[in-house]
């Protein structure tokens, strides 16, 4: 089971998400294999993306940054990867948590009004923000 909690701070033009930092997933074998013992698993999953799709992530668009920023301070290793939003074939863009050795994810749809976003990169990635304006 995966718990959804995108938090968000509202403000007037801008908005920040931030993606779990991990989430708990149960892995289920579901067919009955012949000869072999099955061994289910559970545990906690860390984040390793947070990115964006045109439409649902169901459909796989997912989107490349328009561009990318490198950290002034090499101290802290943050980069920001940008996401122009204003030219998807869909038309609704999607925040998508990527987490660790699981193909479960989380995904948000954002409001139609938000046109740019930008991804905070934290070289030990913990920490990760989203933060889109219109």
């Amino acid at each position: 089971m995966c718990y959804l909690c995108l938090q968000a701070c509202t403000s007037t033009a801008t908005e920040t998400f931030t993606c779990p930092e991990k989430i708990y997933v149960q892995s289920q074998v579901s067919d009955s294999l012949a000869g072999w013992q099955i061994q289910n698993s559970t545990g906690d999953h860390f984040l390793v993306s947070s990115t964006f799709t045109d439409g649902p992530p169901a459909e796989k668009g997912y989107l490349r940054p328009s561009d990318t920023l490198a950290a002034a301070d090499s101290l802290t290793g943050v980069d920001a990867a940008l996401y122009d939003l204003s030219e998807m074939s869909a038309g609704e863009a999607w925040l998508v948590c990527q987490y660790a050795n699981t193909p479960a994810i989380l995904a948000k749809k954002l409001p139609p009004a938000y046109r740019k976003c930008e991804v905070s990169l934290p070289r030990d990635i913990s920490g990760q923000k989203v933060i889109c304006t219109p």
